[in-house]
């Protein structure tokens, strides 16, 4: 019996179609913007999203209840003794405590090991996938494990914003902080580490920012999955930044997409970052080797 992959609505896919090829679950997050409830992925609208965002209706983003999940591993039950469930970091939404708990609710029926990638969006899609793609070929659970620890190392995330309030909202500035760099006008560049958001650098215009960022995409390579991220009104910076690295790097042109909602609250509408999925090659030779010893 093939191990059966679970994750939430915070994972993002560059290919979607990857879901259903790999026999994924993906729980829907929901979204609730004032009276209005949508789910993700599902009806999410990224236009109404971004205008809550700026019109003050920061959006209260609720992961899958123990119930949802509970469910859910009873229903993969029926065919599989294994489940691996990776989710958003915890830093960021109940989905990994509530699935632990469903997970406890159910011992005895099925084997599930619940793990919290220590991130979101596109970089939770991309170990999702890799770790999907060797369930399909038959690799065995304790091994799938090992390449999901070990590829969680791999991921890395820089964002740059203009909106230490959308950063206050969601905690990652406190009120004095937001006000300060508010009136000073600066551009922060705000990273993933250790599955919370934190500012990483101050900028004081947006030229010295995107240096930042460029410094940091440098120490990758263009085999690497680099994604950029940005909300609607961050197209014209992500296609500039996406310009960039084809002219200084020699890079081909990265993909853009619109970023999650945990990511759109936390950050603001003039976001645009990049999300860096290491090669993979490296960590699936590095773990034949842990095998083999």
């Amino acid at each position: 019996m093939t191990v059966r992959i679970v994750t939430d609505g915070g994972a993002q896919f560059l290919n979607p179609a990857i879901v259903a090829e790999h026999g994924i679950t993906v729980l829907p997050r929901t979204i609730a913007i004032g009276t209005h409830r949508f789910t993700e992925p599902g009806s999410l609208n990224v236009s109404d999203f971004i205008w809550a965002i700026d019109h003050g209706q920061p959006p209260v983003v609720t992961a899958p209840s123990v119930d949802t999940f509970r469910a859910a591993y009873l229903d993969l039950a029926r065919e599989t003794g294994e489940i691996l469930s990776i989710h958003s970091s915890q830093g960021f939404d109940a989905a990994c405590t509530n699935a632990r708990a469903a997970a406890q609710s159910i011992l005895g029926r099925c084997t599930v090991h619940v793990l919290d990638s220590m991130t979101t969006s596109f970089s939770l899609g991309y170990l999702v996938d890799q770790v999907g793609k060797a369930a399909t070929a038959g690799e065995n659970f304790d091994a799938l494990v090992k390449m999901a620890r070990r590829q969680i190392g791999s991921l890395y995330a820089l964002f740059y914003t203009e909106s230490p309030t959308a950063l206050h909202g969601a905690h990652v500035l406190s009120e004095s902080h937001a006000m300060l760099s508010d009136l000073l006008d600066l551009r922060l560049l705000v990273a993933i580490e250790d599955g919370q958001l934190v500012v990483h650098e101050k900028a004081r215009a947006r030229p010295q920012a995107f240096t930042y960022l460029m410094e940091f995409i440098a120490g990758f390579h263009a085999e690497d999955q680099v994604v950029i991220v940005s909300a609607t009104a961050g197209q014209e910076i992500a296609r500039s930044l996406q310009l960039r690295l084809s002219t200084e790097l020699g890079w081909p042109p990265c993909p853009m997409r619109a970023f999650n909602s945990t990511l759109g609250a936390a950050l603001g509408s003039s976001a645009v970052g990049v999300l860096v999925s290491r090669e993979y090659v490296e960590q699936i030779h590095a773990v034949s080797s842990d095998d083999d010893d």
